[in-house]
């Protein structure tokens, strides 16, 4: 909400109607209570920092949703995302990002 109001347009709606002519663009969920700022937390902390944060608009019941995020870091804001959607009986089809960070640390197979 903080980003939407300093941007003063909601910037993922507006990227995915560009990519998708003809869609609209939905703001379908909310921060239900104070979460910190992501950066600088672990994988771990991430998660539990967005734990039942979200909750999804209950009109979404039923509909199928393509869920959108700018970056992807540790996939806890998809998770969170989801399971808000799921709460209220949106059917999440799929989940489009436009970048993901790298990890630090080398990654083992």
């Amino acid at each position: 909400p903080k980003s939407r109001r300093v941007r003063g347009y909601a910037h993922l709606a507006m990227l995915w109607e560009a990519a998708v002519p003809g869609t609209r663009g939905v703001g379908g969920l909310r921060v239900t209570r104070p979460v910190r700022d992501q950066a600088g937390l672990s994988q771990h902390a991430r998660a539990a920092n967005l734990e039942d944060a979200y909750v999804a608009d209950p009109r979404l019941a039923g509909a199928r949703v393509v869920l959108v995020d700018d970056v992807v870091t540790s996939g806890a804001t998809i998770r969170e995302s989801v399971r808000a959607l799921e709460a209220v009986g949106a059917v999440v089809v799929g989940c489009a990002v436009i970048a993901e960070t790298r990890r630090r640390a080398p990654h083992h197979p």
